[in-house]
């Protein structure tokens, strides 16, 4: 018995070892217990027969059947031990399990995920690469008309000049855009851009590249002209188009081009110089009348450098009083009387003596001094108006002004004031407007021309025929006088068809009721003959160069009537 107890024992120790040796696999998760209860089933058993055989009292009393039953017990042990061990292997298999679904389903999300971030990122990768475009596109070309800019254009003219290929740049500058953005705003003046940039393209050749440099500025770069008849043909072609008016909006407007030339050859070593060049040519182009084209040539940048010189000086002109106004006589031609004067303005400057308006009027037009300069005299000349109305109490002044002083709101407020100043009743003062503010449908233009009529001031429109106007524009704008131009006055003895022009220009003025003025009178026949014609009033150096204003006084004593020739000191 004692035999068979200790086999049993020692089956159940071999046992419980090898258990012990799975558990403590799982040792951590359920506890030094569940690891330690086989040997103490072992140790339990061992006892037990321990004590059995050393105590015949109690094994006698047990007997076999206690050590059997012992052995059950620690076999038992050991079996439910084994279902714990299992059961929690399983359980962790099942954790294992669904830990490694936990895994692949992250796997996925992060498949998913990384191919998603590879969409986005070729997506911003286009839309950069696109932004990138678009900026250097607009570091290339002008916002407002999708032209390229100087930037652009100057980029391709330094191509030509560095690999000395033959080209030819034009320089454009549009005649009456600044009168058009005055008048009527900045959304009209952008869409006249706009409008002027599509013709222009619409009239280059293929291959060809047309540019705004900035403003009413646009640029053309002729590339490997066959020569400078090229060239010409181009800014011919360019100068008829522009004469037709542009349609923007509900406007009609009319905006003619000045355009500079500059072909390339040797001494032109870099872009900045041709641009400079083919600027002043334009310029020249613009002083000799507008709407026309003219080829650089190198004396042409003395000119231009002698002009700033005096632009320069003519912004200090006024501080210095260097400007002096002169008057020209106006005679009433049935009675040979005085009528009124012109105010004309004139520069002594101190180093070229007396300066023709001519020079110094469209200097001051481009840089806006104008507008201070026509003030000037205005004032100027009605202070003077004020001392010779005791001599002549129906004596008239008549004041220049330019276009651009019609656009402005205050003028009527300004004119007002001089009056006011002076005491002069308005009867006494004429304003004179060029024709071609006539074109202007500006409503800010016609409301300052109807506000200086309100105030009693009479208008004349100064040396008609040269210009675009109509009968319509005539009659829109209500004016009292037409100022024949001199061109008309000199050639209407050299025939017929002159003499019947000038005819039909008073008597249509007639017709408008309102009276004429005759310019340039040089001679007793042209005299004699606009008399005849029914011209009210004349004006010229047969009576009277313009004068300062103490040999003009001269006129006022005598209330000289003129019979074939004044006796002037002058």
């Amino acid at each position: 018995t004692a035999s068979a107890a200790f086999i049993a024992l020692s089956a159940c120790t071999s046992l419980a070892q090898q258990r012990a040796t799975v558990s403590q696999n799982v040792a951590v998760q359920n506890g030094y217990f569940a690891v330690a209860l086989p040997y103490l089933a072992v140790v339990a058993g061992f006892g037990l027969l321990l004590v059995t055989e050393t105590n015949p009292a109690i094994h006698d009393s047990l007997g076999a059947r206690g050590v059997l039953y012992g052995a059950v017990v620690v076999t038992s042990l050991v079996v439910v031990r084994q279902l714990l061990a299992f059961s929690e292997n399983w359980r962790l298999a099942q954790h294992l399990a669904r830990q490694s679904e936990t895994l692949a389903q992250q796997s996925e999300t992060l498949v998913r995920q990384s191919e998603t971030l590879e969409v986005k990122v070729q997506e911003r990768t286009a839309e950069l690469e696109a932004l990138s475009n678009r900026y250097r596109h607009d570091a290339l070309h002008d916002t407002l008309t999708s032209l390229p800019n100087r930037a652009h254009f100057q980029k391709q003219l330094r191509q030509f000049v560095t690999q000395d290929r033959p080209f030819a740049a034009l320089y454009l500058d549009f005649d009456r855009f600044k009168a058009v953005n005055d008048s009527y705003g900045h959304a009209v003046g952008d869409a006249l851009l706009v409008a002027i940039g599509e013709r222009l393209e619409a009239s280059m050749r293929l291959g060809d590249l047309v540019a705004r440099l900035g403003g009413d500025e646009f640029a053309v770069l002729l590339g490997d002209p066959n020569d400078i008849t090229d060239a010409v043909q181009v800014a011919e072609r360019l100068v008829q188009v522009f004469q037709a008016p542009l349609q923007v909006g509900n406007h009609t407007l009319y905006c003619t081009t000045s355009i500079g030339i500059v072909t390339g050859h040797a001494d032109r070593n870099s872009a900045e110089n041709v641009l400079r060049d083919a600027d002043i040519a334009m310029y020249r182009a613009k002083a000799l009348g507008k709407s026309r084209f003219v080829v650089f040539e190198p004396a042409m940048r003395e000119n231009i450098q002698a002009r700033t010189a005096l632009e320069s000086d003519l912004h200090v002109a006024v501080e210095r009083e260097e400007l002096v106004v002169y008057y020209q006589p106006m005679l009433h031609s049935p009675s040979g009387t005085l009528a009124g004067f012109e105010a004309l303005v004139r520069w002594q400057h101190p180093e070229h003596g007396l300066v023709p308006p001519s020079e110094f009027v469209p200097l001051a037009e481009e840089s806006g001094l104008i507008i201070g300069i026509d003030r000037w005299v205005l004032k100027t000349a009605c202070a003077q108006l004020k001392t010779w109305l005791p001599y002549s109490p129906e004596l008239t002044l008549s004041v220049n002004l330019s276009s651009r002083q019609f656009t402005r709101p205050d003028l009527p407020s300004f004119v007002a004031g001089v009056l006011t100043e002076f005491r002069l009743e308005p009867r006494h003062l004429t304003l004179e407007l060029t024709e071609g503010l006539l074109m202007d449908h500006s409503s800010r233009v016609s409301e300052t021309l109807t506000a200086l009529r309100q105030l009693g001031i009479k208008l004349h429109i100064d040396d008609f025929g040269t210009g675009y106007s109509s009968l319509a524009y005539l009659q829109r704008f209500d004016a009292d006088t037409l100022k024949v131009d001199r061109s008309f006055v000199m050639r209407m003895l050299e025939s017929e068809d002159s003499t019947e022009l000038v005819r039909t220009i008073i008597n249509m003025a007639h017709n408008l009721k309102m009276k004429v003025v005759a310019e340039g009178v040089e001679t007793n026949e042209q005299y004699t003959r606009l008399r005849d014609l029914g011209c009210e009033y004349v004006q010229g150096y047969l009576f009277s160069k313009p004068v300062p204003a103490d040999s003009a006084a001269l006129f006022l004593p005598e209330k000289a009537r003129y019979k074939g020739g004044f006796n002037m000191p002058f």
